[in-house]
């Protein structure tokens, strides 16, 4: 994990440190990722906000920081594991610590929302596995699903839904086997955010949330909502997951065109995050929808967010 470190600025002299890869990015996320896919060589970023280049650095640049370098580049560092605020030779990377989840993370004191790498939750498999988290007051969260460019195709195979698709600095689904272990080592809660196009922020809660196992078809499991969302998401409950190519055993997710836990029977949902984001404010029934307090089938969603985390 990357933060940045204001408001150090980097003197155009800085280039004298070791660079050894200079890449295109179109944000400052991109950057700190390409960063991460080099984590046992990368120490630190320059971001270049105007010609959208990355530099990535073997080593600090602390020492090369004054007040006169231009306002487009922005400075990251890498995270300290432990107490120092910049890394050292002996002190390991919060990625390197095998943490299980976001919660974890936020126990030991790091509050920067970004990429980290946890414990791969799935028994099954070894070493890490990249998430997202954000962070609260009192909770660390993983990330499962985030829809705000509109850039990637939610109408998937049953295989992609498995096992996650998309870009962490965009939009994406974390994965129906990853949410599922996350979900079955302790009690968990869900966090849900949702803006419109007119810029009207929902929120809902639930105190419990799981996802069943492969057997169960990811069988969703919530309750104990609170929020100005509504509670939409509880007609789902109990229901198992569908795509495009595995339906059970309605043709919702054909229709529809996305992965979801659609109504086995009648109408197929009271809620949709998986649909089309819409591009504009209307919206129609092949678009991401909530319909609840605040919101109806007709309201377009420019900007969904699910958040899960350990309930204590």
């Amino acid at each position: 994990m990357y933060r940045r470190l204001p408001p150090l600025e980097i003197p155009t002299s800085y280039t004298d440190a070791a660079m050894f890869v200079i890449d295109q990015c179109k944000t400052a996320s991109e950057c700190t990722l390409s960063c991460q896919r080099y984590k046992y060589y990368c120490e630190a970023v320059v971001y270049d906000s105007e010609g959208k280049t990355c530099e990535l650095h073997a080593s600090s640049l602390l020492n090369y920081t004054s007040a006169t370098s231009p306002n487009n580049l922005t400075y990251y560092e890498s995270l300290c594991a432990f107490t120092s605020p910049v890394r050292s030779n002996d002190c390991p990377d919060v990625n390197e610590l095998g943490l299980k989840d976001c919660q974890e993370i936020n126990e030991r004191g790091f509050r920067q929302p970004g990429l980290y790498n946890i414990r791969n939750p799935d028994p099954n498999q070894y070493g890490c596995l990249a998430v997202w988290c954000d962070f609260d007051a009192e909770s660390g969260w993983t990330v499962i699903q985030r829809r705000e460019n509109g850039d990637v195709d939610f109408s998937r195979t049953w295989a992609d839904y498995y096992y996650g698709f998309g870009n962490y600095s965009g939009d994406y689904w974390f994965g129906n086997l990853y949410i599922h272990e996350l979900t079955d080592i302790a009690s968990s809660k869900l966090n849900i955010v949702m803006r419109s196009w007119e810029d009207v922020e929902v929120v809902a809660n639930y105190s419990q949330f799981s996802v069943g196992n492969y057997a169960e078809r990811y069988k969703l499991t919530v309750s104990g909502y609170t929020g100005n969302a509504g509670d939409a998401l509880a007609n789902h409950t109990g229901l198992a997951f569908s795509t495009k190519d595995k339906t059970f055993p309605n043709n919702c997710s054909q229709t529809f065109e996305a992965g979801w836990w659609y109504a086995t029977e009648g109408e197929c949902f009271k809620c949709n995050l998986n649909g089309r984001l819409a591009n504009s404010s209307y919206s129609d029934e092949y678009n991401a929808v909530w319909e609840g307090e605040n919101f109806t089938f007709s309201t377009a969603l420019k900007y969904i967010v699910m958040r899960v985390s350990r309930d204590g």
